[in-house]
This record gives structure tokens, C-alpha cells and sequence, in this order.
């Protein structure tokens, strides 16, 4: 994988918030202030590739994988949902925006399943990425925040996107 990624990452990920959110989500330039203790989500979804892996992570407080899920499976305001469908649609969510991700580069060859874990605290979120971020895109929608992250796994590929 000698070539470098100058990929725009925004657009999978400014897509699938409009499309299947409906959310009119704006890139923000820098990080909103959050809660670093409210209850948090992450999905992941892997992408392997002919010289190492990435990893898509994508994060937002629980309220907001709330609102996610309400947008995907059509809830009403006053509809509260399990906590089982709130992690599968984020889970959509990621995958769909990972899968997205992938479609960009011609080297991908497969995509992991998704996985959503749900920490105590946003705080968390920041000292556990797995990987070395190349990418961090925040969105916002009415007061609703998600941050996509797109990594290289640690000791497979540079920052460039060049094998180490």
C-alpha cells in the first residue's frame, strides 16, 4: 500500500446523518463541549486491506445514539426504545457509514461486523481509541453530536496510509 490517503472522509459519514437520519448535520470545527461523564456509546466496524487494517469508530453520548435510533426506526418522541434497539441501529449506523469509508478505497477487501460497546463516561471514550486516528469529523444536529474517527491500526500502516 505505497500510496497515500488523501480520502475525504466527511462525505460517507455526512451522508448516511442525512439520509438516514434526516438530520441536517453540520460539520463542526472543533470539539462541543460534552459531559465527560455521561453515559456514552462506540461503534467500530473494521476494514481490511491488502497492506494492514483500519478501523472506523464512532462515538456519541447515549442520548444521542437515542435520537439515532428513533430517526432510524421511525419512533415518535413520546415511544421509549430498549436499549437492545438503540445499540442495533447505532450499530447500523456504523456499519453503514464504515461500509461507506470502504467504498472509497480501492484496496479494501472486507469489512468487519460492527461492534458497540457502551462506557460509563465520554471521558473513557477518549483514552480507549484503538488505533492512530488519521481522520476525526464531528456533526452536530439540533443538540445531538456524533464524533467519526477513522484509525490505522497501531503498527500496521503509517499515517499516510504507507505500510511501517
Amino acid at each position: 500500500m505505497g500510496k497515500q490517503m488523501d480520502l475525504d472522509f466527511r462525505s460517507p459519514a455526512e451522508e448516511a446523518c442525512s439520509v438516514l437520519l434526516g438530520w441536517d448535520a453540520r460539520e463542526l470545527e472543533r470539539a462541543p463541549r460534552l459531559d465527560g461523564d455521561s453515559p456514552s456509546l462506540r461503534g467500530e466496524v473494521g476494514i481490511a486491506l491488502s497492506g494492514g487494517e483500519m478501523c472506523v469508530a464512532i462515538d456519541c453520548l447515549h442520548r444521542d445514539a437515542v435520537a439515532i435510533a428513533s430517526a432510524l426506526l421511525g419512533a415518535g418522541d413520546d415511544e421509549t426504545l430498549p436499549q437492545e434497539d438503540v445499540r442495533d441501529a447505532f450499530g447500523e449506523l456504523v456499519n453503514i457509514i464504515g461500509g461507506n469509508i470502504k467504498g472509497l478505497m480501492k484496496e479494501a477487501v472486507q469489512l468487519s461486523i460492527p461492534s458497540v460497546h457502551e462506557v460509563r463516561s465520554w471521558r473513557q471514550l477518549d483514552v480507549d481509541l484503538p488505533g492512530e486516528p488519521i481522520s476525526q469529523m464531528w456533526f452536530a444536529h439540533e443538540d445531538h453530536h456524533l464524533r467519526v474517527t477513522v484509525l490505522v491500526m497501531t503498527g500496521q500502516l503509517s499515517k499516510k496510509g504507507e505500510p511501517t
